[in-house]
């Protein structure tokens, strides 16, 4: 039996962060992974995410945030290449819509520096966007896009090499408490440890053995089209997203010639995340083409390549971060697809702090167990 002082049950976009911030902490510290870290099995691969400060999903969200962006700096600095690019990020929606003014709230509450641009205004700057009649625009040049199997992989390295010990291809099995430690068996043996980190993503809800834990699980696809110079980043072309009456819809400057779209929408719900269909349906492919037609008129509009991944969504669509409702020893990361990767950095730091300590320095009530 192998034995540590946490163990943290997923090394993906939270866990890879919460075994770097742990493995700063001198303790003995190991890491579980069902496949490999960057896989595309679960909820972070597709290359890229979005990272944003006007948060309208909550307010309480932005201090979070703030110390995100301090630790995706503190990140760059340790990678040979860049993971969090500031591209500048345009949003456009109806003016009355929950989107623009949920912006301008949190931009009025936190003091951040969004510009406002009119629909002929953003039409003249970012002129491959074609925006759609009656939209506003908010602009937020501390915006961009994440490299995602890069900063997981980024985040693993760094803690094998601050002394974690990661485990790749390790299913946990089952898992017991025994008196102030928590067993686990997996395909790789029995484990022990005084703490467990649970960061399965779309395996949570059947880790954690809670009949009521209130994960759904959806299939979502992302996908890509062929661009140009004209459509990246060095050329001026911004992150992007559109409140659209069909959807959302968001995108990036292109890489290696291709530019990723995608609509931001929870798909079908899944039982078993282990059955994950990989290729997009009629209606799926039909809604995607229909978006970059409008939005992106001057790009062939039928996709050169997809990608299926997994959004894990509470109820309210916040996130979950607490102890394990029976026991202490064991602390639950989950409910982060949508809208979490961005808050990776900040996640694991969390996840450190609850672990190590009990409690953390960050205000995270309002993303606690709240179910009954």
């Amino acid at each position: 039996m192998q034995e540590a002082d946490i163990i943290v049950v997923g090394v993906g976009a939270m866990g890879s962060s919460a075994l770097y911030h742990l493995s700063k902490s001198g303790a003995n510290i190991i890491g579980l992974e069902r496949f490999k870290p960057g896989h595309d099995r679960g909820s972070s691969h597709g290359e890229c995410r979005m990272i944003r400060k006007a948060y309208f999903e909550h307010p309480n969200y932005i201090p979070l945030l703030n110390r995100a962006y301090e630790l995706w700096d503190d990140l760059n600095s340790q990678v040979p290449q860049p993971l969090f690019h500031r591209t500048g990020l345009i949003i456009y929606g109806p003016p009355e819509s929950p989107l623009i003014e949920g912006i301008d709230q949190a931009a009025s509450e936190h003091d951040l520096p969004i510009e406002k641009i009119n629909a002929a205004g953003g039409q003249d700057r970012f002129p491959h966007l074609r925006v759609p009649a009656g939209m506003t625009g908010r602009y937020e040049a501390d915006g961009g896009y994440l490299e995602v199997e890069n900063t997981i992989r980024a985040y693993a390295e760094l803690a094998e090499e601050n002394g974690v010990t990661l485990i790749n291809n390790c299913e946990l099995l089952d898992w017991k408490t025994i008196k102030d430690k928590v067993q686990l068996e997996t395909s790789q043996g029995t484990f022990q440890a005084k703490k467990m980190i649970v960061a399965g993503g779309a395996w949570n809800a059947g880790i954690l053995k809670l009949p009521k834990i209130p994960f759904k699980v959806h299939r979502v696809m992302q996908f890509w089209f062929a661009s140009n110079s004209d459509y990246t980043a060095q050329n001026g072309f911004p992150s992007f997203a559109f409140y659209l009456p069909e959807g959302f819809y968001y995108g990036f400057p292109g890489l290696n010639n291709v530019i990723k779209v995608a609509q931001h929408a929870p798909g079908a719900f899944m039982e078993d995340p282990d059955q994950l269909n990989p290729m997009p349906l009629p209606e799926e492919v039909a809604a995607i083409k229909k978006a970059v037609k409008t939005l992106l008129p001057d790009l062939p509009s039928t996709p050169v390549r997809h990608s299926a991944c997994m959004y894990t969504m509470t109820p309210d669509q916040h996130f979950l971060i607490d102890h394990h409702p029976e026991t202490d020893n064991i602390i639950i990361a989950g409910g982060f697809s949508g809208h979490g990767f961005k808050f990776s950095p900040v996640i694991g730091e969390i996840l450190s702090e609850l672990s190590l300590t009990g409690q953390t320095r960050h205000s995270i009530d309002f993303l606690r167990w709240r179910w009954s």
